[in-house]
C-alpha cells in the first residue's frame, strides 16, 4: 500500500521512499499482488443511516462518524471533526505498548511519547 503520510509524524510523502525524510522512520509498503482495487472492508455492524466509515490503513481500525463530519490525519493522530476548528471532536491516538503492563504503566509510556513530541509537556 502507498503512503499519502508518514504514519508516525503525519508528514506528507513525496512518492516513494522508504524512511520518512522528516523523523527518519522506516517504512516498508505492502504493494497488492494484483491490479484489482482494494476493496474498503463492511463493518461488523450496522452503520447509522448517513454515517460514513473511514479506515485507518496503517493501524488497522474503522471509525463510524456522522456524514458532513471530517477525518483529520496530523503527526498520527486522527481527529473526528463536526467542524474545522474542532469545536465537536474525537481524538485518536494510536500507538504501541512496548509490553503489557498496568494502567501507571501506560499513562508513564503515553506522557514519554506526548513529551517527545512536545517537550513542554508536562503532566
Amino acid at each position: 500500500m502507498k503512503a499519502l503520510s508518514c504514519p508516525k509524524c503525519g508528514a506528507p510523502l513525496p512518492g516513494a521512499v522508504s524512511i520518512c525524510p522528516y523523523c527518519r522512520i522506516a517504512l516498508v509498503a505492502d504493494e497488492p499482488k494484483t491490479s484489482q482495487p482494494i476493496q474498503q472492508e463492511q463493518p461488523p455492524f450496522q452503520l447509522p443511516s448517513g454515517w460514513e466509515l473511514y479506515q485507518d490503513p496503517w493501524h488497522g481500525f474503522s471509525i463510524a462518524h456522522p456524514a458532513g463530519w471530517q477525518v483529520f490525519v496530523f503527526q498520527g493522530q486522527i481527529s473526528v471533526r463536526e467542524d474545522p476548528v474542532g469545536t465537536v471532536s474525537a481524538l485518536i491516538w494510536p500507538f504501541s505498548l512496548q509490553a503489557p503492563g498496568t494502567a501507571r504503566n501506560v499513562a508513564m509510556q503515553l506522557t514519554a511519547l506526548i513529551h517527545s513530541n512536545n517537550p513542554s509537556f508536562q503532566a
